[in-house]
């Protein structure tokens, strides 16, 4: 008996899957949204999407500030200075350049729904930024990222290990800040959210501690010749086994 209700379990969950799947698929069909709706919407009485009266406001500054060239950061800082928080998936946090670059990609706001597959399809839903100004600040955007000048900030200070130093505990970028003229890596994920537990170090003593190992590092004489042996025994590995049937005369044995 417990066997058969394991068994009848399993199949009422696969078959509810199954019904909650063809239920967004008929509403995807019939242009209605699926899941929580992003920032500056609100669901209407009807069920289609309406601009929220709290947020609409923010969602057209977050493009217009794009349009004339802000970056995803700036945009963010407008934002969270205005009030404004994030929604959906989110919560109520304050915005990031991650979020922002989402919500300004999003072509929900003109009026469109994902089909699922890399593409999209006409919503139900009315468009709630104008093509032209969701455009230009498409455009902007990629001005922004092929201007080394938009991309690089003036007070960013690069180091040796900028960009390869990594967190031992999380994995996350290391950050060179300085601190009374000293410069410290710190781990990324620690000066965002605090996450974690790993302290800064100074940058100094990394440097020290890679300089002595690339002087204690040498290459052998031999090491061209080791390694293309080791890459021809590999090939010889990887050479398919004679068949017992056809090594003795080069012909397969009747049966």
């Amino acid at each position: 008996m417990l066997v058969m209700e394991g068994g009848l379990a399993e199949l009422y969950s696969d078959n509810l899957g199954l019904e909650v799947k063809k239920g967004k698929t008929e509403r995807k069909a019939q242009g209605f949204y699926n899941g929580l709706l992003p920032f500056g919407v609100a669901k209407g009485e009807d069920g289609v999407p309406v601009p929220d009266p709290d947020t609409i406001t923010g969602l057209e500054l977050a493009f217009e500030r794009a349009a004339i060239g802000d970056s995803d950061r700036q945009i963010a800082r407008k934002l969270n200075s205005a009030g404004y928080h994030t929604a959906g998936n989110q919560g109520t946090r304050l915005f990031s350049k991650e979020t922002v670059r989402g919500m300004l990609t999003n072509r929900f706001y003109l009026g469109e729904l994902p089909n699922g597959d890399d593409g999209w399809l006409d919503g139900k839903h009315a468009s709630l930024i104008s093509h032209d100004l969701f455009e230009a600040a498409m455009e902007s955007r990629a001005r922004n990222r092929n201007n080394a000048a938009k991309t690089t900030r003036a007070d960013v200070r690069v180091s040796s290990l900028s960009g390869v130093a990594r967190c031992h505990e999380c994995g996350a970028t290391l950050r060179t800040m300085r601190n009374r003229g000293v410069a410290r890596m710190v781990c990324n994920t620690r000066l965002k959210r605090g996450e974690c537990g790993q302290v800064s170090a100074r940058l100094d003593i990394y440097e020290a501690q890679l300089h002595s190992y690339i002087e204690a590092f040498h290459v052998p004489e031999d090491f061209q010749k080791r390694i293309l042996e080791s890459q021809r025994r590999r090939d010889d590995a990887d050479q398919p086994l004679p068949n017992p049937k056809t090594a003795a005369s080069g012909h397969p044995r009747k049966a």
